[in-house]
């Protein structure tokens, strides 16, 4: 085990009894905390003390058709360390980490959207992703949910956007997106307003969720590497590369040296077309077309090496 992991661990069993968490060494060499729902906020708590810039990385959360698992991954150190847990699928309930961190907000209410699982003292408990009308007790990323066909009869809801007068300042709720001409993508923020002050942005996405996960267990392996291309047109390369480093991670599989040059190079060139578009799209959006044409222009040189390799 190397010195970052034992750091890691130490501070597991600083503030948590061995007899509540096993450990996993992970491939590569990372650590994998076991516990139960009551203790992962604790083993979270303790894996966060052991560096200034540690943080919560993403939630995974699996059906395991009796039971759902929820993965934690925190980076700290320069590595990842997750901790897991199980909670029974008739009645998930786990209690929320965002009081105290902030950025496990959206994780958690994607667990919720897809798996139904129930995130108590979460301070937003509201969708995030299914639509506002989606069907109540339908979690799409469930083993047994059955999806809605043309015939399904979605809620008929409205959402309501209010403004108030308090103490005499004028308090205001104003709605952007999800279709404004400033948006690149389909988004909506709700943005309250005190005077010429914003007090409070609600982001919402979803708006172009399009269901790849699902889409993802009814087919193998080889042909998930092309549906998860399209999941963006511009960034392809770093989805697909993603996605085959875990496949390769589940079956121990060593890539070839020239195979990891080939995709380095990729990734490389796909980074630098992705920023010359988005610098490029920048100089349009202030009317600098000029600027717009000649970024463009140079763009169309990476996409032939891109397109040659």
């Amino acid at each position: 085990m190397s010195d970052v992991n034992d750091r890691i661990l130490s501070a597991v069993k600083e503030n948590i009894p061995q007899d509540k968490f096993s450990i996993e060494v992970l491939k590569p060499d990372s650590l994998a905390f076991r516990t139960s729902s009551d203790m992962v906020i604790p083993t979270i708590k303790a894996i966060l003390t052991t560096s200034d810039d540690a943080t919560l990385s993403t939630i995974s959360s699996v059906d395991l058709t009796d039971r759902f698992e929820l993965l934690y991954h925190l980076r700290t150190l320069g590595t990842i360390a997750t901790v897991r847990c199980e909670i029974p699928s008739a009645d998930p309930r786990i209690t929320s980490i965002t009081p105290f961190i902030p950025g496990a907000n959206f994780a958690e209410r994607e667990a919720a959207d897809f798996l139904g699982i129930v995130f108590e003292k979460h301070p937003d408990p509201s969708r995030l992703i299914v639509p506002d009308a989606w069907p109540k007790d339908l979690y799409p990323l469930r083993k047994s949910a059955e999806m809605p066909t043309p015939d399904t009869v979605f809620e008929d809801i409205t959402v309501q956007e209010t403004s108030a007068n308090t103490n005499g300042t004028i308090r205001m709720k104003i709605v952007i997106g999800p279709q404004h001409p400033a948006l690149l993508e389909p988004e909506r923020f709700t943005v309250d307003v005190d005077g010429e002050t914003v007090t409070k942005v609600v982001p919402r996405i979803g708006y172009c969720h399009r269901g790849v996960e699902k889409a993802a267990e009814s087919r193998d392996y080889m042909k998930d590497v092309y549906m998860v291309e399209r999941i963006c047109g511009i960034c392809n390369s770093c989805h697909s590369t993603t996605f085959c480093q875990a496949v390769e991670t589940i079956l121990e599989t060593d890539v070839p040296a020239r195979g990891r040059f080939i995709r380095t190079i990729v990734l490389e060139l796909n980074r630098i077309q992705s920023h010359l578009l988005l610098i490029g799209h920048a100089g349009h959006e202030i009317g600098y077309d000029t600027f717009f044409q000649y970024v463009w222009r140079d763009r169309e040189i990476v996409m032939d090496l891109i397109e040659r390799v």
